[in-house]
């Protein structure tokens, strides 16, 4: 999000996070193998057009996201979860000893 925040549209592999953040033709170009990366990243350094309306857009989209909501997402994710006495009772329960005291 950091470059797309920039305006930088993205050319990557079709793997993982990338897929989340690179919306394909819109934000970036995503490829599914080197074969395919290399024509998105001709196609890209060919056209200034496409780098400017991909990069507008990625710049658009980056917006959207702030570290205050992100925030404020994991803390209602937390909030929703279990208590660190129920987590860590469970961890206990469930270990087994690494080693053997004598």
């Amino acid at each position: 999000m950091k470059t797309a925040s920039a305006g930088t549209p993205a050319v990557a592999f079709r793997v993982g996070k990338l897929t989340e953040s690179i919306v394909p033709t819109q934000t970036g170009l995503l490829a599914d193998d080197y074969g395919g990366f290399v024509d998105s990243l001709r196609t890209l350094l060919g056209s200034e057009a496409l780098r400017l309306e991909l990069g507008r857009a990625a710049r658009a989209r980056a917006s959207l996201f702030s570290w205050d909501d992100s925030t404020v997402s994991l803390g209602a994710v937390l909030a929703a979860g279990p208590s660190v006495e129920a987590v860590e009772e469970a961890v206990l329960e469930e270990a087994e000893p690494v080693v053997e005291l004598a």
